[in-house]
């Protein structure tokens, strides 16, 4: 679990790849491959933009945008979050009993806008607390294959 680093024969870092156990199982989640000058040129990975503080019933825009493919660039990608308050373990252990609420890219949901047809890998979520404190939002991230 974790970032992992993998470096050349010279100890140059040209790799690195964070994984998470799900289930009990290691699966990768990022991975980020670098040339000799710690350029990225490969890899998948996310983005995540939002406010890292906000106030009760105040609104968070959520931005994940996808910035390397694992699959193709034609590929769709969307979040999955729980539905109904229901806690999603932080081992994903539920995830089977889990019923979900499908968050889809700005492409998916304007389909007649020409000008959003290269967005597959944006997508925007509004979301607001309704208590104060430290909270998580848990979901996943899916990339599906066309």
């Amino acid at each position: 679990m974790g970032k992992w680093k993998f470096y050349n024969n010279d100890e140059i870092l040209n790799d690195i790849k964070e994984y998470l156990i799900i289930n009990g199982q290691s699966y990768l989640n990022q991975r980020w491959v670098f040339n000799k000058i710690g350029d990225t040129i490969g890899g998948n990975f996310f983005e995540v933009k939002m406010k890292d503080t906000v106030n009760q019933d105040e609104i968070n825009r959520f931005h994940f945008f996808l910035k390397r493919p694992l699959f193709s660039y034609n590929s769709e990608s969307y979040i999955l979050l729980p539905k109904d308050d229901r806690k999603l373990n932080k081992d994903f252990s539920n995830k089977d009993v889990i019923e979900w609420d499908t968050i889809r890219s700005i492409e998916t949901k304007n389909t007649s806008n020409q000008n959003l047809k290269s967005r597959n890998y944006d997508i925007l979520l509004d979301a607001y607390s309704k208590e104060n404190g430290d909270l998580s939002l848990i979901g996943i991230l899916v990339e599906k294959s066309s």
